[in-house]
């Protein structure tokens, strides 16, 4: 019953336990406290600012869509959307691949700004452990893996600073990036997502169900451009656009020139004949008189001169003698006014024969315009006949470029961001927050004391808890089952008497 007693007595009392370890190690909690407080307010004014930028992506279920051929009474239903899918799209947000893709379209447009990680990271090691492997293994190059080693360092300190949040009762994915630069925390979450919705469409619908149809596209595109081109440089080389309407204008000249040709022809035959005629009978021997020559008042003169005294020398030489005085006077008349006129016919057969160098200069003339005209008209036929081909090339190509646009565009839109069997949206582009999201102090220093507190509290706990010295009468009965007579409290010796 007395032991029972004394054991009541020695019972456990944790309350004061508590306050007598807070008041005997009271310096350790002070100093911790301080320590940690003032660490605290040292990275509250120190500690460069950390900014964060975030964004939303939507995760919505796609329609299946009735075909013509169905039933007017088929369901039209939405897909629904599982956490799996969730969880996966956020996953894929952050992929190695995504980021690299963002890292690299960051530096080809001069954007990228590299991010920095600890120096006995994991992808650190793993560069050095493949230098190392390159310098035992010739093959392996460590040059390679170097630059590998870089580039997974840089994907890694992209990766770690991201934070992707599926919202609750919604299929809302929060994306939040942290960064020193706010400005580039927004740029940098930009292009992560722009490169994610590229990613997940290739990812989805490879390239390869659509590359036929741009292939197809672009050859006809570049065929059609070249037979432009062709067209172009037909035009430009006969200097003729519209050679149907050319050609009706020749034909129109060219009757023309065949009716100037005629005349001018008949003209020259005309001549030819009068010359051959004139030739003839200067050559004649007997006396002619050059009657048919109507257009010349000169030769006609001499003519019915010459006329009259061939009448009046038959009259003389009816009385008299061709020797006679009168007859020899009459002789010679005729034989001058013959010479004259011959000298005036010879004048004007020369003048004639002028006249036809000239007809027959024109003649050559006109018919070398004819047959321009003609090798004009058969060059022109030949390039209408060039470019209707080519017209009807250009419309095959077209009508071939259409019909491949289509399926390209049909395609494009199977492998666009609505790949799988769900659509993804941006309800919300990339944002900065409102100020640096850590340092704030208004958290950091209360938080700071409250840890200093509670690590002050825990190194008295385990000072306390190592030191095995009996401290109170109870721990006598406690630890040692020996009755405790009686205890002297501490005597502070300072205190005056």
């Amino acid at each position: 019953m007395q032991d029972k007693t004394k054991t009541a007595l020695f019972e456990p009392n944790y309350k004061r336990e508590i306050f007598t370890i807070l008041f005997a190690h009271k310096k350790v909690i002070c100093y911790s406290m301080l320590f940690i407080f003032v660490c605290s307010v040292g990275i509250a004014l120190l500690w460069p600012p950390t900014y964060s930028a975030f964004g939303s992506l939507l995760i919505k279920g796609k329609k299946l869509e009735k075909s013509p051929e169905a039933l007017e009474k088929a369901e039209v239903r939405n897909l629904p959307i599982e956490k799996e899918d969730l969880y996966s799209e956020a996953e894929i947000l952050t992929s190695p691949d995504v980021i690299q893709k963002t890292i690299n379209y960051l530096k080809a447009n001069n954007l990228y700004k590299k991010e920095e990680v600890g120096k006995y990271s994991f992808d650190v090691l793993k560069e050095k452990l493949s230098k190392l492997v390159g310098q035992l293994i010739p093959s392996y190059s460590a040059k390679d893996t170097a630059m590998n080693g870089g580039l997974y360092r840089e994907i890694y300190a992209i990766k770690s600073n991201i934070k992707t949040e599926i919202l609750p009762s919604s299929n809302v994915i929060q994306i939040t990036l942290f960064n020193k630069d706010h400005r580039y925390a927004v740029i940098l979450l930009e292009t992560l997502m722009d490169q994610y919705l590229k990613y997940r469409s290739e990812l989805y619908n490879p390239l390869s169900t659509k590359s036929f149809y741009s292939v197809q596209v672009d050859d006809y595109r570049n065929g059609i451009d070249e037979k432009e081109k062709e067209l172009l440089a037909i035009v430009e080389e006969n200097q003729a656009v519209n050679p149907e309407k050319e050609i009706e204008n020749n034909l129109v000249l060219k009757k023309t020139l065949q009716e100037q040709l005629n005349i001018v022809e008949y003209r020259a035959i005309e001549k030819s004949q009068n010359l051959a005629l004139l030739d003839k009978t200067l050559a004649s021997k007997k006396i002619e008189y050059f009657s048919f020559i109507s257009n010349n008042a000169a030769i006609l003169g001499l003519g019915k001169s010459l006329q009259t005294l061939v009448v009046e020398q038959k009259k003389i030489l009816s009385k008299y003698l061709p020797e006679s005085e009168q007859g020899v006077v009459a002789e010679k008349q005729i034989k001058d006014t013959y010479d004259a006129l011959k000298n005036e016919v010879i004048s004007y057969r020369n003048s004639l024969d002028n006249d036809l160098k000239i007809i027959n200069e024109k003649l050559k003339k006109i018919k070398r315009e004819i047959a321009d005209i003609d090798a004009q008209n058969i060059k022109l036929h030949k390039q209408f006949i060039a470019e209707e081909r080519i017209k009807r090339d250009i419309d095959v190509y077209k009508m071939s470029y259409e019909t491949f646009f289509v399926r390209r565009e049909e395609a494009r839109i199977t492998t666009s961001t609505d790949a799988a069997n769900f659509f993804v949206s941006i309800i919300k582009k990339a944002f900065p927050s409102n100020g640096p999201v850590f340092p704030k102090p208004i958290l950091v220093v209360p938080f700071g004391v409250i840890i200093g507190f509670i690590t002050g509290f825990t190194f008295a706990f385990l000072i306390e808890f190592f030191d095995h010295t009996f401290k109170k009468p109870e721990d006598v009965f406690k630890y040692a089952g020996l009755p405790v007579l009686f205890s002297i409290e501490d005597i502070d010796v300072n205190v005056p008497k």
